[in-house]
């Protein structure tokens, strides 16, 4: 591979390669590991790195308890017999779809990439040309993947200030049932981190439970914390994930985690465990749900802007060019539209 000293962080290189509008594979080193990242047509497209493993993923679905313990055994049985990903196994089963394991593994790949981006010790040590055959793996547009890192690194010391690490524990300030929904004035991601708050959960816990990132979680207590809703408790014998997760009806949690781990591709919703019997939830649950998805679709028209420097014909586009799936619009709702979403030019695509 052809080495290229100008290219000192992730970073730059990915900015660089992404103005060029060229297909390329860049070296990461992270002391002692190297790692092959494959950017094609403006987007990431693989990662090799140990958390990105097979092993890696199906782990993270066993402590969500989305796939048992049995079954992954007997998957990796016929795995090694085979020859082939245990993923093959258990989706040929039907023991798990492919879109919670495609979800599941995008999702990782892009804590990867932010944690390689913002980490100090890593560099880029070559780039080369995009290599035919390579096996796919994600579709992270660079735009977004830049811009999200940037403002990770700006919130990160104001975050950690006070959410020392992913093991604190909080409680919620008010008595137990005395809060009221529609007294809560926070964001989708607040809520939903809010209604599992517990004085048990770690942050580990509640991104495991949520499906969301630790930093999205820690960002989500910081607010709640500010709005003085929640407040640490004593965390020198905080409790450990798997200790924690374990205290859970395992199937309830799995069915609950696969819910929130499939809407988390056209963005997060809220989750309700308990209460979500009570119709009125529900009903809320249904807004918060079209919410997101119209969130998510600004996010995607954004970068469809910045990717091909117009606006989209129509909003079935945004699915074709793979920045949202195909039930993205049907959650948003039936009256989603150009001038429903604020679009820069709402006449096209009429």
């Amino acid at each position: 591979m052809m080495e290229d000293k100008a290219f000192g962080s992730l970073f730059d290189a990915l900015l660089t390669k992404y103005r060029e509008e060229a297909d390329a594979v860049i070296g990461v080193v992270c002391g002692t590991s190297r790692i092959p990242i494959t950017i094609r047509a403006g987007r990431v497209v693989s990662v090799v790195h140990p958390r990105l493993s097979s092993d890696a993923i199906l782990e993270s679905l066993l402590k969500a308890g989305v796939v048992s313990e049995k079954k992954a055994r007997k998957a990796r049985i016929v795995a090694d017999k085979k020859q082939v990903g245990v993923e093959e196994v258990l989706i040929a089963k039907g023991w798990l779809t492919p879109t919670v394991w495609s979800t599941a593994r995008e999702k990782e790949c892009m804590e990867v990439l932010f944690d390689l981006i913002t980490r100090q010790d890593c560099q880029v040590v070559s780039v080369g040309p995009y290599l035919k055959g390579t096996r796919e793996i994600c579709a992270i547009a660079i735009p977004y993947l830049l811009k999200e890192a940037q403002r990770r690194m700006r919130l990160a010391p104001v975050l950690k200030s006070r959410i020392k690490s992913s093991e604190m524990i909080f409680r919620k300030s008010a008595s137990p049932g005395t809060e009221k929904w529609e007294d809560i004035n926070l964001n989708v991601k607040q809520k939903q981190v809010y209604f599992y708050v517990d004085g048990q959960r770690t942050v580990a816990d509640i991104a495991l439970v949520t499906g969301q990132s630790e930093f999205d979680v820690m960002e989500a207590l910081f607010g709640l914390l500010e709005a003085n809703l929640i407040r640490p408790i004593q965390t020198s014998q905080g409790l450990s994930r798997v200790g924690t997760v374990e205290r859970f009806n395992r199937s309830r949690f799995g069915i609950v985690w696969l819910f929130v781990f499939v809407v988390a591709t056209v963005g997060l919703a809220v989750v309700f465990h308990e209460v979500s019997r009570d119709s009125v939830v529900l009903d809320k649950f249904e807004i918060v749900r079209a919410q997101v998805a119209q969130q998510r679709i600004q996010k995607a028209l954004d970068i469809f802007r910045l990717i091909k420097g117009r606006e989209p014909r129509r909003l079935e586009e945004l699915v074709e060019e793979g920045l949202l799936s195909a039930n993205d619009l049907e959650k948003a709702g039936p009256r989603i539209t150009f001038d429903t979403l604020g679009s820069e030019d709402a006449t096209k695509g009429k």
